[in-house]
C-alpha cells in the first residue's frame, strides 16, 4: 500500500495589500529558521517599489532568534535604501525623506521579545511607554 506524499504545511504566509500610498504585508504563522528567509524576501522585494511598506505581524504567534536576525536584516536593508522603520506603537516624530518600513500590532509575547532582546530600541521604541 502506497500513501500519496503530504505536502509540507506552510508555517508562514502572505497577504500583500498593495495602495496607492503604502503595501501592507499580513503575516500569519512563525517566523523561525526555516521561514526567515521566505520573510526577508517577501519584504524586500517590495522596498524598492518606493512606498510606506507595513509589515503586520498581529497573526504571528512565534518569532524565534532567526526571526529576531530577519526583523534587522529587513530593517537594515530599509535603512540602506533611504527607507525607514517605524513600529506602529508611536506616531512618526517627523515625516521621513523616503520610504517607510513600519512593522506592526505584534502580540505581547513579540512585544516582550523585543524588549529582552532591546530591539525595542533599534526600532525606536520610547522608553517609558507600555
Amino acid at each position: 500500500m502506497t500513501t500519496a506524499p503530504t505536502t509540507p504545511v506552510s508555517l508562514l504566509s502572505f497577504d500583500v495589500e498593495k495602495k496607492p500610498t503604502e503595501t501592507i504585508v499580513r503575516c500569519t504563522g512563525e517566523i523561525l529558521s526555516d521561514t526567515c528567509n521566505l520573510f526577508q524576501d517577501t519584504v524586500r522585494s517590495l522596498i524598492s517599489e518606493g512606498k510606506c511598506i507595513v509589515v503586520d505581524l498581529s497573526r504571528v504567534s512565534f518569532i524565534d532568534s532567526s526571526g529576531l536576525g530577519a526583523l534587522v536584516s529587513v530593517w537594515s536593508s530599509a535603512r540602506k535604501r533611504s527607507a525607514e522603520l517605524d513600529i506602529r506603537w508611536q506616531e512618526p516624530q517627523t515625516p521621513s525623506s523616503g520610504p517607510e518600513l513600519k512593522i506592526v500590532n505584534f502580540n505581547e509575547t513579540i512585544r516582550k521579545l523585543l524588549r529582552l532582546t532591546r530591539l525595542d530600541r533599534v526600532f525606536g521604541y520610547p522608553e517609558g511607554q507600555e
